[in-house]
């Protein structure tokens, strides 16, 4: 499938935005991250803080594996992350296939630790990373993701990555 030209976004670049994917993790980002641009109407000038799209990204998998028994792969460890979550939850008052979805992002995002963040330690910098890969041929792994982010900034009006960090 061929996506349309756009003068706004590097299609060649987003179209291989899940070439290089072992996990769950861009494509629960990626959908976190629309969620919340649809919920601020598209307003480009808000800034998206990143445990917002972790909540959004616990929401999602959350539905997912409990809901409707997804197994997420034995790298993925967003179910050891659900877990914590789940650990951390009052049983007596939550039953996820009561709750809303509004309600669920509530319970997650006031139990959000910072062991999930740790979620975020590689897939936003790896997300875009598409959009750089000339700038980035040859660096070592320990070097990418501090270049990805001078770059998002450097080069957000040429390139037109997703997003700056």
């Amino acid at each position: 499938m061929t996506l349309p030209p756009s003068q706004n976004l590097d299609i060649e670049a987003f179209s291989r935005l899940f070439n290089r994917t072992t996990n769950s993790y861009k494509y629960l980002f990626f959908l976190g991250l629309l969620d919340i641009l649809r919920q601020q109407q598209f307003d480009e000038v808000r800034l998206v803080p990143l445990k917002d799209v972790v909540v959004e990204m616990l929401a999602r998998a959350w539905r997912a594996h409990y809901t409707y028994q997804l197994k997420f792969g034995t790298q993925d460890q967003i179910v050891e992350k659900l877990k914590e979550l789940d650990n951390a939850l009052p049983k007596s008052l939550f039953r996820v296939s009561d709750a809303s979805s509004t309600e669920l992002k509530g319970m997650i995002q006031g139990r959000v630790a910072d062991s999930t963040i740790e979620l975020l330690r590689y897939v936003p910098f790896r997300l875009i990373r598409p959009f750089f890969e000339e700038e980035l041929w040859g660096a070592k792994d320990a070097q990418v993701n501090q270049k990805i982010s001078v770059l998002s900034q450097e080069k957000f009006e040429t390139r037109k990555p997703l997003y700056t960090l």
